[in-house]
C-alpha cells in the first residue's frame, strides 16, 4: 500500500513539471532546460556579438534562412528554430573571421566544405541557459549574374545541399534593436527560398531543412527530369 502511495506521489510531482514546462515555454536540450525567454535574449546577444566581429573586418552581412523567416514574418528569433543563420559574400569571406568570433567569445566546432565550392563555419557560445543550443551558422554566398546560391550539409543524410534564389542585394533593417542587414528584395528571397504559403509557420517536426526548400537546386532539377 505504501509502495502504490509512492508511486502516485512521483507520478504527480512529473506531471506537476510537466504542466509548469509547458506554462512558461521550457525547453530541454541536452539536460539543460531554458525558456523562449531565455532563447532570445540569448540569440539576440550572440547576434550582437557576431555583427561586432564582423564589423571589426568591414564584412557586410545579412540574416538569412530560418533567422530571415522569423525577422520578416513574427520579427523576432522562431521560438522553435535551433540555431541562427547568418550569410556573407565570397568576395567578403577572410579566414579571421574565425580569430575575430572568438575574440567574441564563439567557439569554432563545425566547419563544413571548401571555399570553392560551399562553404559553412558553425560556431557556439559556451556558458549560456541554451547549452549546445547557443549555435550560429555562418554560410558563404555564391553570386552568378542571375541568382544567388549557398550551401548546406546533413551529415546523417550523406547530403550536401545547394539552394539557389534569385540574385540579392543587401538592406539595413532594424531587428530587436539591432541594425543588420537582410536579403534585398526580402520578401523575393522568402517566396523563392519557402514557398508562397511561407506565412504559415511549421511545426519543426514538419520542416527539414534538406528537402523542403523551394530553392534546392537538386529537387528542381529531378522535377525536370
Amino acid at each position: 500500500m505504501n509502495i502504490n502511495k509512492y508511486i502516485l506521489v512521483f507520478l504527480f510531482v512529473i506531471f506537476f513539471i510537466y504542466i509548469i514546462c509547458k506554462c512558461n515555454n521550457i525547453n530541454r536540450c541536452n539536460n539543460e532546460y531554458f525558456t523562449i525567454k531565455d532563447k532570445q535574449k540569448v540569440y539576440l546577444d550572440m547576434l550582437k556579438k557576431t555583427k561586432n566581429a564582423l564589423n571589426r573586418l568591414n564584412i557586410p552581412f545579412f540574416l538569412s534562412s530560418g533567422t530571415c523567416l522569423g525577422y520578416y514574418r513574427e520579427g523576432k528569433f522562431i521560438d522553435h528554430d535551433y540555431d541562427i543563420d547568418i550569410g556573407i559574400f565570397k568576395k567578403d569571406y577572410t579566414i579571421k573571421i574565425i580569430k575575430e568570433m572568438k575574440k567574441e567569445g564563439f567557439i569554432l566546432y563545425r566547419v563544413w566544405g571548401k571555399l570553392d565550392s560551399g562553404l559553412e563555419l558553425s560556431f557556439r557560445l559556451p556558458k549560456t541557459p541554451l547549452g549546445k543550443r547557443a549555435k550560429i551558422d555562418i554560410f558563404v554566398h555564391y553570386n552568378t549574374d542571375k541568382h544567388t546560391s549557398w550551401y548546406s550539409y546533413a551529415p546523417k543524410k550523406k547530403k550536401k545541399i545547394h539552394y539557389s534564389v534569385s540574385r540579392f542585394g543587401i538592406k539595413d533593417i532594424d531587428f530587436m534593436g539591432v541594425t543588420v542587414g537582410v536579403p534585398d528584395p526580402t520578401l523575393r528571397y522568402i517566396q523563392e527560398h519557402y514557398g508562397n504559403d511561407w506565412f504559415i509557420p511549421k511545426k519543426k517536426k514538419d520542416y527539414k531543412y534538406y528537402l523542403d526548400p523551394k530553392s534546392i537546386v537538386q529537387d528542381k532539377i529531378a522535377r525536370e527530369k
